[in-house]
Parts: C-alpha cells; sequence; structure tokens
C-alpha cells in the first residue's frame, strides 16, 4: 500500500473547514450518522488513515458505530471490543486524552491489549495507531481510532488536532445515545408530547474554533506560551495555534505585551 505523506500542520490548508458538519446540533440518529461519516471523510485530509473509526460505548463494549478509510468493510462495521479484555485502552479512556499506541501496547507477550482489530483487519506489528477518547458534557460515549498500514507513530501535531476535534466528534455522538438510564416508576397518563422545537442552526466549525481560541486567550490575558498559556490550555503546540489565529483573524487582547 502506497504510504501518505504526513501531514504539515504548520501550512495546513483550509480543509478544515469541511469538518464544521462535525458541530451540527442532530436531533436523529440518520443525521449524526451522516455528520460522523462527514466527519471521518474530511479529517483525512489532515490526519492519514487507512482505518478510522468511531466506537459508541454501552454496557462495557465499544461498539463500532461509522467507519472509513479502505480498510473499513462489513467485519469492521461490526466489531465490538470487550473493554474487560482491553485493559490499556479502557485506561485510555479514564484518562480522558488521546493516546498513541506503541509496537508494545499491541504485544501479549510484553503485556499489551494486542490489536483493537486483531483478526478483522490485516496490519502489519508496529503500525500507525491512535485511540481518542469521545467525552461529552463529561459523559464518555465511546472513542474515535486512527490506524495506518504502516511502521510509524502519530506525531504530536496529529495527537494536538485529534484532541480538538475528538470534543466535537463527541457532541454528535453523543445526541443519538439515549440518557443514562434511570429507573422511576412510570406515570399513569402521561400529557401529550408537546411540538418539537426547530433544530437550531449548524455552527460552522471555524466559528467553534475561533470561539475556543478567543475564550483562551482572554482567560490567560493574551499570553500563548508557557504552562498556563492559551496553547496550553487548549492542548495544542504554540506554532499551531499562532497559525491558526492568523488564519481566523484573531489578535491577543488590546494592550497586552507580547509573549
Amino acid at each position: 500500500m502506497a504510504d501518505r505523506a504526513w501531514p504539515d500542520h504548520a501550512g495546513m490548508s483550509e480543509n478544515l473547514s469541511d469538518l464544521r458538519n462535525v458541530a451540527m446540533l442532530a436531533g436523529r440518529a440518520a443525521d449524526v450518522d451522516h455528520t460522523l461519516g462527514t466527519a471521518l471523510d474530511a479529517l483525512a485530509d489532515v490526519i492519514p488513515y487507512d482505518l478510522a473509526a468511531v466506537l459508541e460505548l454501552r454496557d462495557g463494549f465499544l461498539r463500532v458505530r461509522c467507519a472509513r478509510g479502505p480498510l473499513a468493510d462489513a467485519r469492521v462495521r461490526g466489531h465490538a471490543i470487550d473493554l474487560a479484555t482491553a485493559p490499556d485502552l479502557a485506561a485510555a479512556i479514564a484518562s480522558g486524552k488521546p493516546r498513541v499506541f506503541t509496537e508494545d501496547d499491541h504485544d501479549h507477550a510484553k503485556g499489551g491489549d494486542g490489536d483493537p482489530y486483531q483478526g478483522v483487519v490485516e496490519l502489519p506489528h508496529g503500525h500507525a495507531c491512535l485511540v481518542a477518547p469521545l467525552i461529552a458534557g463529561g459523559r464518555t460515549v465511546g472513542v474515535m481510532t486512527f490506524d495506518r498500514a504502516v511502521c510509524d507513530r502519530y506525531d504530536d501535531g496529529t495527537v494536538a488536532l485529534v484532541t480538538v476535534y475528538a470534543q466535537l466528534v463527541a457532541l454528535a455522538l453523543a445526541l443519538a445515545m439515549p440518557p443514562a438510564e434511570v429507573k422511576l416508576p412510570p406515570p399513569p397518563e402521561p400529557p401529550p408530547a408537546p411540538e418539537p422545537e426547530p433544530a437550531p442552526e449548524p455552527r460552522a466549525l471555524v466559528d467553534v474554533e475561533r470561539d475556543a481560541i478567543a475564550l483562551a486567550l482572554e482567560a490567560t490575558s493574551g499570553r500563548i506560551y508557557g504552562p498556563d498559556g492559551a496553547a496550553a490550555r487548549l492542548g495544542l503546540p504554540p506554532s499551531t495555534l499562532q497559525h491558526r489565529m492568523r488564519k481566523l483573524g484573531l489578535v491577543k487582547p488590546a494592550g497586552r505585551p507580547p509573549r
């Protein structure tokens, strides 16, 4: 399989605007499935993969909800992972942060879980693998996975991008899931359901990103670098944050000395 070049995060194109549908507040499961597929298709322009998937978390199992890439087939779309047998994957989910899985993580002999898609797709030992937990409103709703059929690792810039976009994918997935089960006695005669309100207008991803960066700059008084800077707050390298600020026409708060 031909190797794709890793993305140039400092000079990425405006293809990120194609991810605007990820921020759509879709009320029906069919709309969310379309949104998830659109998101994975658009992410292929900035995060190279041979298999990308969104897996939904229910009852201790991760079940593939949407998959894209040349390795995505019927077996992948029907795949489920029991977290009781995958402690490394469960730990990554519990951390709430994306994790690059290494060759040792995929090696049972070294105490690793093995490949999450072992026996489903053929991937070389030591291939590039990235897992990002999907958390919406404090609730873990699933994970997003990226795999490449090459022996390499996803770099820090790619992990930073996944950190940002996993939040938007989590929102779309959460809207398709039922709320946490609460056992209550059924009401005797429920009143008629009110007419549904019109769905909110979708927000473009560029607006969501601009708001997030502006809030981080305001909270840090315009500081970009350092452990208390806006870049650390957003989970982005400072150079990537400055590039996005220029693309979005954002400047630091007036009157603040450069940092």
